[in-house]
């Protein structure tokens, strides 16, 4: 068994006025292989690179070891705060790389509140955002290739009130998506970061109870397989049933 020696990465976090984040989370990697990330860059740290991480002390300051040699950057993280990410650093076997400091901005933030149709609020109610829309579009400029895909890992949960807050958002329109247990799913499109009276309504979701009998004896058919689907009628729409148990023909009741 061969160890390799590693080096390690050292800077320092700090928000816009020059003092230091405390609590930041720091997360620091290489790529032996930058082609493994194809035509996909924003998705790089999935594949082919190493990494390690760390939380800055009251000094903002950090040294992550246990990288491999060649070139590493670091991206820092914080709730509220827009990620921050370093360029490029030489790490030599056994060295270090310094990527001085990495500057913090305040994030942007969408806040509102989720209820169901009766208008009762929905605690526990899961809040993310997308843009990828905006990416499609040739506006690939308005995103760090990095944080492309970090804002689908950002989330907010409702409060009793149902009220959420979603915050360190790096500017623009989201699209945002808010899903509870019993209820549809909802989008709302377009919504501009600062948006702060955000309401979304969910739909509570319904159950039908249904009885497979046989239609020659009447008797409860075991292990019957039971479809759905709809259908429009008069000016909606209707959910109908099918149901099948071998050979004899069934009944829904």
């Amino acid at each position: 068994l061969v160890v390799e020696a590693g080096g390690w990465v050292t800077g320092r976090v700090v928000d816009a006025g020059g003092r230091p984040v405390a609590g930041a989370d720091v997360r620091a990697r290489n790529d032996r292989d930058p082609s493994a990330r194809g035509a996909f860059p924003f998705l790089g740290g999935m594949l082919g690179e190493n990494f390690n991480r760390m939380t800055t002390g009251t000094d903002g300051r950090f040294a992550i070891p246990g990288l491999l040699p060649g070139m590493a950057s670091v991206t820092a993280r914080q709730s509220g705060m827009q990620s921050a990410h370093s360029a490029s650093v030489e790490v030599a076997v056994g060295g270090s790389g310094d990527v001085g400091d990495l500057v913090m901005e305040q994030g942007e933030t969408i806040a509102g509140y989720v209820m169901d149709e009766e208008g009762r609020p929905v605690e526990g109610a899961v809040i993310r955002v997308s843009s990828m829309a905006r990416i499609l579009v040739n506006r690939m400029e308005d995103m760090p290739r990095r944080s492309i895909g970090e804002e689908f890992s950002l989330r907010a949960q409702t409060d009793e009130a149902g009220w959420f807050e979603l915050s360190g958002l790096l500017g623009g329109t989201y699209n945002v998506h808010a899903s509870a247990d019993g209820y549809a799913r909802e989008t709302k499109e377009n919504v501009a970061s600062g948006t702060l009276d955000l309401g979304l309504y969910l739909t509570r979701l319904g159950s039908v109870l249904l009885t497979v009998k046989s239609a020659g004896s009447g008797v409860p058919v075991d292990g019957a397989e039971i479809s759905s689907r709809m259908t429009r009628s008069g000016g909606g729409w209707r959910r109908g049933f099918g149901g099948g148990g071998g050979d004899d023909e069934t009944i829904l009741t």
